[in-house]
């Protein structure tokens, strides 16, 4: 009888490319590891604070660590556990992405064991100081762990699937039900334990995340996961107006609820006392004569450690001194911060530093939410003029933005709900999409000037006002001045992005 026998195909491929190391935070290191069946696995290991927790990535099907951890739809996940104080451990199954073998789910379990034996060295031996993060066919791997008695610090399981029945759900799904039914009568599960009866007998901290709406678990087998989280002492968490691909593409950024139990687990973190006194054992030059804990500059500089994790003394420093509190851990100026040449940023002296920072114009503080969407517009400028552009280059682009609102058909209003595939931005999941569309909120001339400063930060070129129509612009080592003349009758810049 043939029922039951085959492999079901819910290990789907990932990104075919290297690791490139610069799309991850500054000392992120490769690590390589035996899988299943000898399966050389790739990955990479995201240091944080000294001690601090490992948490190990299970990703979803069809996702791979080749796809970096900075442009959607990466996982720009690692980078904010980085701040909280959590190393981060994320590496391909078998045959996916980086990782050599052939995909399949029995592979599932064994490459997990391997993950977490290496998340537990890198932890110092501590179990107790791993946290499994699963999505999606992830959750499969994580539960495999439970399943043969591992006692990490923590579980995350985030749009949990069974294995009994993702497979017959997901056919279902791709081919309707006729037709996906009779299919799915020839798959064996996924994998041999059973979700829900090893979820019920875990006895770790433990958060499901389930999306509202979920094809690949049916609300029968929903009631049946969160009465086993609920038996196990754990907690469930819904997340509003999502699917099973919405909240899988979410979570690559952290979720509140997960933010919640870190927190809870790991008390002590981050290790703001630590931060400050390994920036400052770096610059002892820098050191007040009296009491640096009582002046202004120490506070701002504790509220910036414990936002961000700095990797370069001087940057943080700068940062510290010129970033308004307000701006401290806004989301927006961290996605930008992120996408900056780390390495350029060592070598720019403390003016250039202050002022890349510097977010402040005389009429009034620039718009930071824009900068996001500038980036990915730069990099893509950037990719069609074959190299970086120049100030004259910005202010030439920059003209227009002054005098209507820029429509860029290139970035999505959420970074979650569409995949670039190809030259075309193809929609996932069920959030509506709008045209995004920058707007400088300002009479023209000081729009004009926004948008070119703006600009410049999106390509990492500190800036300092000069006078009524000039800039100067830190540029191969010295400060140059660039001019802001602004022809009358500029053009239009809609569809500028597209």
């Amino acid at each position: 009888m043939l029922s039951g026998c085959i492999t079901p195909p819910v290990v789907l491929e990932g990104e075919r490319r290297g690791i490139r190391l610069a799309e991850f935070p500054p000392a992120t290191e490769e690590v390589v590891v035996c899988g299943a069946n000898g399966n050389s696995l790739h990955g990479v290991f995201v240091p944080s604070d000294p001690g601090a927790p490992v948490v190990v990535h299970f990703l979803e099907s069809g996702c791979s660590i080749t796809q970096g951890s900075i442009d959607f739809p990466s996982l720009e996940v690692v980078w904010q556990l980085r701040d909280l104080g959590f190393a981060s451990l994320a590496m391909d199954y078998s045959g996916v992405g980086a990782s050599e073998g052939d995909r399949s789910p029995d592979n599932l379990a064994p490459d997990a064991e391997a993950m977490w034996e290496e998340a537990v060295r890198r932890a110092d031996g501590l179990p107790g100081r791993v946290v499994l993060r699963g999505m999606s066919i992830g959750t499969l791997a994580a539960a495999s762990l439970l399943d043969r008695g591992m006692r990490p610090g923590g579980v995350v399981l985030i749009a949990p699937v069974r294995g009994e029945t993702v497979a017959s759900h997901y056919a279902d799904e791709r081919m309707g039900k006729p037709f996906g039914g009779l299919v799915s009568f020839f798959y064996k599960s996924a994998v041999p334990e059973d979700l829900a009866a090893t979820l019920s007998r875990t006895r770790v901290p433990l958060l499901s995340i389930l999306p509202a709406e979920d094809s690949l678990l049916p609300e029968d087998e929903r009631r049946f996961v969160r009465y086993a989280v609920r038996s196990a002492r754990g907690r469930s968490a819904t997340l509003p107006g999502l699917d099973h691909i919405d909240a899988v593409l979410e979570a690559h950024r952290l979720l509140e609820a997960e933010a919640a139990l870190l927190r809870e687990l790991f008390p002590e973190l981050p290790p703001i006392d630590l931060r400050v006194e390994r920036i400052l054992a770096s610059l002892p030059g820098r050191r007040d004569a009296g009491d640096p804990s009582a002046t202004a500059s120490m506070a701002r500089l504790r509220d910036l450690v414990a936002a961000w994790y700095m990797d370069d003394p001087e940057v943080a420093q700068s940062l510290a001194a010129a970033l308004s509190p307000s701006l401290v851990g806004q989301e927006a100026v961290l996605d930008w911060f992120r996408g900056l040449p780390h390495s350029q940023l060592g070598s720019m002296p403390e003016d250039a530093l202050h002022a890349l920072f510097d977010f402040e114009d005389r009429a009034g503080t620039l718009d930071v939410s824009e900068l996001p969407s500038m980036q990915r517009l730069v990099r893509g400028w950037e990719a069609t003029n074959g190299g970086a552009l120049t100030p004259a280059m910005i202010v030439e682009r920059a003209r227009a933005f002054g005098l209507a609102d820029v429509e860029f058909a290139s970035a999505p209003s959420r970074r979650y709900t569409q995949l670039y595939e190809g030259e075309q931005m193809v929609r996932r999941g069920s959030v509506e999409v709008g045209t995004p569309t920058i707007r400088l909120r300002h009479p023209a001339p000081d729009s004009f000037r926004q948008a070119v400063r703006l600009l410049l930060k999106a390509c990492g070129l500190p800036d300092r006002e000069s006078g009524e129509d000039t800039l100067e612009v830190w540029i191969d080592g010295s400060w140059q001045e660039v001019g802001l003349d602004r022809p009358e009758g500029a053009p239009s810049a809609r569809g500028i992005g597209k």
